[in-house]
């Protein structure tokens, strides 16, 4: 009885934390494709797909697949923004999240293999865009 109620507590704290890391990550398209990134580099660190190959997800569904990142990440959809990945083989990948609602003022987000998330207000980014949060600014503060 006390193991079945332990259980039931850490499973609490653990979707309590889940929740907490949800909004203060998917609420922010560049924290989420930050978190992206990471997911990407754990897939092919480790072949997640098993294939043998260490390349990049094509997908978020096959990030999903692949336990690295959570079903609402994979849905595409969040906060108002639409996420998917662009291109990756076993060297490189890129991915965006997009404004479902697009306004002469929306910010575009762009990601790749560098970590690097760019930005760009009313059209799309791309690897030319402006540096909007890098990994190496995170570790500097």
């Amino acid at each position: 009885m006390v193991c079945v109620v332990g259980l039931s507590l850490l499973g609490g704290m653990f979707l309590r934390g889940r929740r907490e890391l949800d909004r203060k990550v998917y609420a922010h398209p560049h924290l989420a494709l930050a978190y992206l990134a990471r997911a990407e580099s754990r897939f092919r660190s480790f072949d997640r797909d098993g294939d043998g190959v260490h390349d990049f997800a094509s997908s978020l569904e096959q990030l999903e697949r692949a336990g690295v990142i959570t079903p609402r990440l994979a849905s595409g959809e969040l906060a108002g923004y639409r996420y998917r990945i662009l291109r990756a083989d076993d060297r490189s990948w890129a991915a965006v999240a997009e404004p479902i609602a697009v306004t002469s003022s929306s910010a575009f987000y762009y990601v790749d293999e560098s970590h690097v998330v760019r930005a760009r207000l009313g059209a799309p980014a791309d690897a030319g865009a402006e540096v909007y949060w890098s990994p190496d600014d995170e570790w500097s503060r």
